[in-house]
């Protein structure tokens, strides 16, 4: 009597381990290699700044509305303005600190652009306010 062999098709399998490896190494490759955004602030001190530092004479107050309004020491002006008064400050050699505070719902760019702004007039020190100056609009 013979015996019937049945035989069975085989199935395609697909490896999975060495495909996850090379997702892996994708993943980690894309993450080391993305741009860092902290670089831009490359040279600006951000620190606490002891109040005697914080005299208006030697210290720009800066205050920028949601709007993208810029006051200097409650006076507002425009960009180039204010590239003129942190110049001005920049240039005292007294190295000083540009206190900074913004209105909830500033778009992000724009602070970005002042402290640049600042950055690129020579100003190194900014104090960031938690709380926006009593005389602003």
């Amino acid at each position: 009597m013979r015996r019937k062999t049945s035989v069975r098709p085989m199935g395609v399998a697909v490896a999975l381990v060495p495909l996850m490896d090379v997702v892996l190494v994708l993943v980690a490759f894309i993450i080391l290699t993305a741009p860092y955004p902290g670089r831009m602030w490359e040279g600006l001190e951000l620190r606490d700044v002891p109040e005697s530092e914080l005299r208006g004479d030697v210290s720009p107050t800066v205050f920028v509305t949601a709007e993208g309004v810029i006051f200097h020491n409650g006076r507002h002006v425009n960009e180039e303005g204010l590239r003129f008064v942190l110049k001005l400050a920049a240039d005292s050699g007294r190295n000083p600190v540009m206190v900074m505070s913004v209105e909830k719902g500033l778009p992000y760019g724009q602070l970005a652009a002042v402290l640049r702004l600042a950055r690129e007039e020579g100003i190194r020190r900014v104090a960031l306010a938690l709380e926006a100056p009593e005389e602003m609009p």
